[in-house]
């Protein structure tokens, strides 16, 4: 033998140990039913044969449990001893019962239906060698009993049993071997649906999991498109809107330049010139859902935009409507800076606090929170948030909170929970959504039925090396002659602008359209352009300004339009463009923007080309 045993070898050995032992018990109940029957009558053994039978299954049970503790039957070719335990239990369950002619066909008959039921599963070989045995053994009780001459016995009444004895062993090892390969079949085949079963399942959960992702990526993309199509509506109706808000801005501007403070049209033109501002909020709110309303940015700190809206008028006529609402801030120190629009921001901010203060009509409190968050990898929580480092904006609130069908349309323009009567256009929340996504950035929203909502801000900080724009003091937008050519399609806005201008002291021509610009250029110089981006028909905004710096390289020029076009005034400051202005703008904001073009160096990006 090998000087090391596998251990599964090891385990198999105590396996048959216990099956030894249940076959001691086994012939320990045959013997003592032999040495019983024959006090009732049911046998003729003699004490002396029993004792040396006895002694034979004490010696042979020894021999095999020996065997087994040694690993001795492991030099075999079977190591299991199946065959030399069958033959044991022949021999044990045939020499005794042939001794009790009354019980023996009783015994028969349940040696049978074991191999019937495949108890015994023997191969051709082992089932001669067990058949044999049995011969053999049997055919030595005959011939005993036949030399003692036992009262009774019939010679060819126990040869026929033994014959028919053979013919059913022999057909009951056949059926039961072929019901046990049978059942071992079926057991395969079990096995085999299971794991079919499993994998069905697997395939299922997986077909499943992936239509439950297609149809949160579809609805996504539904949302996404149906967000466009939004934007595509609302810019274009923000730029017709701004276009006509110019002049309820800009003319009452320039009456109250000229009024007495005094005058009895001074108020009515006042009251104008606000109801002007307000709907040019709303456009510009437009313009924010549409996200085309951050075209230049600058650095700005969270902590500050939040201070100035607490501070601010906004914040207080909220605490009128709602005076049971209590605020809590917690502003860090060291909060990263992030490049972005403060106005837009601003707005973002005050959304997001009203619509926490519409969520608690009772009252409640309301969490204000800024922190440097680290993403450490993407999540998927509401929206995908990337990994990596963020400025965070959180507000909470302890109101009605939101369903998960609410939570789906929150961020939708137009869709609004607000009281019926209280002034609302529905736009506050996307708001918030077109600010962050124009400050490339992502939106975490928690909440449950009954218990509060928390909205977080991730903006992605900005360069340690970006710096912001320098401001031109108001006092110095004041012009010195200098030459300006306006290009608008719209004649109302040429006249506002070219009133205005004038009242700063420049000197201002206009046309009607791009390729006027053109043609004008050709054969004159000014100093400054100012250049509506959509003009319909004919050439925009952008291709007149790069076809005028091919004729003037280093031109000047700002954009003053209705529909703030990001792409494409990212594309002209790339040029050289000296700022851009949203209609409807007031009259020192015109000022101080053509001032600071006007003060800035020639446009580089032209002057190489």
């Amino acid at each position: 033998m090998n000087g090391t045993v596998d251990p599964r070898v090891v385990k198999a050995q105590r396996l048959r140990v216990k099956r030894w032992l249940i076959g001691v018990v086994a012939y320990a109940i045959v013997m003592v039913a032999i040495y019983i029957s024959r006090f009732i009558g049911m046998g003729t053994l003699q004490p002396r044969i029993f004792l040396v039978f006895l002694l034979l299954a004490v010696v042979a049970n020894a021999l095999v449990f020996i065997s087994l503790k040694t690993n001795f039957n492991l030099r075999f070719k079977d190591p299991s001893l199946t065959l030399a335990q069958m033959i044991f239990s022949c021999f044990w369950g045939g020499i005794p019962l042939y001794l009790m002619p009354d019980a023996r066909l009783v015994f028969m008959l349940f040696f049978l239906i074991s191999f019937c039921f495949g108890i015994f599963q023997l191969n051709f070989a082992d089932y001669m060698k067990v058949l044999g045995t049995i011969f053999v053994l049997y055919s030595a009780v005959l011939l005993v009993e036949y030399t003692t001459q036992r009262p009774g016995f019939v010679l060819s009444v126990e040869i026929y049993q033994l014959v028919m004895f053979m013919l059913l062993l022999s057909w009951f090892v056949f059926f039961g071997s072929y019901i046990s390969a049978m059942r071992m079949r079926l057991r395969q085949q079990n096995i085999e649906l299971t794991e079919a079963h499993d994998q069905i399942r697997k395939e299922i959960m997986e077909r499943e999991a992936a239509n439950d992702a297609r149809i949160k990526a579809e609805a996504k993309l539904q949302s996404a498109r149906k967000m466009e199509a939004i934007g595509m509506l609302a810019g274009g109706v923000a730029h017709d809107l701004n276009n006509i808000l110019s002049g309820l801005v800009s003319y009452p501007e320039l009456l109250l330049h000229d009024l007495p403070a005094d005058n009895p049209l001074h108020k009515t033109l006042t009251t104008i010139f606000q109801s002007g501002q307000k709907a040019a909020t709303i456009v510009q709110d437009l313009l924010i859902m549409a996200r085309r309303g951050v075209a230049v940015t600058q650095t700005v700190n969270l902590n500050q935009i939040v201070t100035e809206y607490l501070e601010s008028t906004q914040f207080a006529k909220l605490l009128q409507f709602h005076p049971n609402t209590k605020i809590n801030t917690n502003l860090v120190a060291d909060l990263r800076p992030l490049t972005g629009s403060p106005a837009h921001l601003f707005a973002a901010v005050m959304n997001l606090v009203s619509n926490a203060a519409e969520a608690m009509p009772e009252g409640g409190t309301i969490d204000i929170h800024t922190s440097n968050r680290h993403v450490p990898q993407t999540t998927t929580d509401y929206e995908s948030i990337e990994a990596g480092e963020y400025s965070c904006l959180t507000i909470s609130d302890t109101g009605v909170g939101l369903s998960a069908q609410e939570q789906e349309r929150i961020f939708e323009p137009f869709y609004t929970k607000k009281v019926m009567g209280r002034s609302g256009t529905g736009l506050g929340m996307a708001v918030v959504w077109g600010t962050t996504k124009d400050h490339h950035g992502h939106i975490d929203l928690r909440s449950r039925p009954g218990q509060g909502t928390v909205i977080s801000l991730y903006f992605p900080p900005a360069d340690t090396n970006t710096t912001s724009d320098l401001l031109v003091p108001v006092s110095d937008y004041r012009g010195q002659g200098e030459s300006i050519l306006i290009v608008d399609d719209i004649a109302e806005q040429r006249e506002i602008i070219s009133l205005m201008l004038e009242k700063l002291g420049y000197h201002v021509q206009s046309v009607s359209s791009g390729e006027a610009a053109v043609a004008f250029m050709r054969h004159n110089q000014v100093d400054l352009l100012v250049l509506d981006m959509i003009m319909d028909p004919g050439i925009n905004g952008l291709e007149t300004y790069r076809q005028i710096a091919a004729l003037h390289p280093g031109q000047k020029a700002v954009i003053a339009s209705g529909y703030s076009e990001t792409e494409w005034i990212a594309e002209a400051m790339r040029m050289g463009l000296g700022g851009s202005l949203k209609k409807p703008f007031l009259f020192e904001e015109l000022g101080v923007a053509i001032r600071a073009a006007l003060d800035r160096p020639p446009a580089e990006g032209l002057l190489h080309k």
